[in-house]
């Protein structure tokens, strides 16, 4: 979504429309995701290669490559969210590295795993040619067969196996470190992310061109006019509400289209679509935005209750002038 300009509530100048990341990239958020990435990732590239060198199950080996990918991706990206980095190519940058080191580590471990330590570690972790030779004999003979009897799998066939397991690998970890920066933004003010965003109101779902156009224009008199969406209903608009809470200076809503359905099986399953992506807003058009609570009605007056009252009332008043005549009568004043 582009990013458009307008002059603000207060009219003191021009602002941003949307919300835009920062980039931040912190030199040392950099150098610690690098290390813990990798130590973490060496791990996992030793379980990785030890499960496929002794597991034959290949559905299971599958499930295994994205396990590997995504734990390359996940750890280095998340490592650098942490450290405030809020760039998404730094982050995939940091990733790929990580994922090409333990990419190789686990060529090195596998060696040496099917050859049952007749190659040691050390030695083939700083001779990458011998790793190549070794894997070119591997591709020549083959290693494994998709069933009991058959050939063993080796040349171009194992080389399209290989390619597939590299792309596996290194597209999960791609896709994982582009999702961690998330959808909250950061505060440069604070120095901090915000908090998850909370959903302050929820309406009929319209045309979401309009929706967009209405919100852009500051237009909230349409969520008045679209109504809140009843419940049981199978699609709605959902606006959502960002902020800082330490300085209080960054809102931002967006909002959401909620289509619920089912799949070929039945089951329950929910689409969102973002319509509007971070559109800033002040603290007083969030109040306005923000869906009011319904009072609950007022009970009626029971009239028995007030008779009773009127009753009882006018017994008194007439009890007291009773009184106050006998009194008169027998002199008693």
């Amino acid at each position: 979504m582009s990013t458009v300009s307008y002059f603000g509530p207060s009219g003191a100048g021009q602002q941003e429309l949307y919300y835009r990341y920062p980039t931040r990239v912190p030199p040392l958020a950099v150098i610690n995701a690098l290390i813990v990435g990798l130590g973490v990732g060496a791990v996992a590239a030793a379980v990785y290669a030890y499960s496929i060198a002794y597991i034959p199950i290949i559905y299971l080996n599958l499930i295994l490559v994205g396990l590997f990918g995504a734990a390359l991706g996940f750890v280095p990206a998340y490592a650098m969210r942490k450290g405030k980095v809020t760039s998404v190519s730094a982050m995939v940058g940091v990733a790929m590295i990580v994922t090409a080191v333990c990419y190789y580590l686990h060529w090195v471990v596998w060696l040496v795993a099917i050859s049952h330590q007749r190659f040691p570690l050390g030695f083939l972790l700083a001779h990458p040619r011998a790793v190549v030779e070794l894997l070119k004999l591997v591709n020549e003979t083959g290693i494994w067969s998709m069933s009991k009897g058959e050939t063993p799998v080796s040349g171009i066939a194992l080389d399209v196996v290989w390619l597939v397991e590299a792309a596996g690998i290194f597209a999960c970890a791609w896709l994982v470190a582009v999702a961690q920066r998330g959808e909250t933004p950061f505060c440069e003010t604070c120095s901090a992310w915000c908090p998850v965003g909370t959903k302050i109101r929820r309406i009929q779902a319209g045309d979401t061109e309009d929706l967009r156009r209405r919100l852009e224009a500051r237009d909230w008199s349409y969520l008045d006019a679209q109504g809140p969406s009843p419940e049981g209903a199978n699609r709605w608009f959902a606006i959502f509400h960002h902020a800082c809470p330490q300085c209080g200076q960054l809102h931002t809503i967006s909002a959401k289209d909620i289509v619920v359905g089912q799949d070929k099986r039945g089951n329950v399953k929910t689409i969102s679509k973002t319509i509007v992506d971070k559109l800033l807003v002040d603290p007083r058009e969030v109040e306005v935005i923000r869906e009011k609570p319904i009072a609950p009605p007022t009970p009626p007056a029971v009239p028995t209750q007030a008779g009773e009252a009127g009753s009882s009332s006018t017994n008194d008043r007439a009890g007291g002038s009773s009184s106050a005549a006998m009194q008169d009568g027998f002199g008693l004043d």
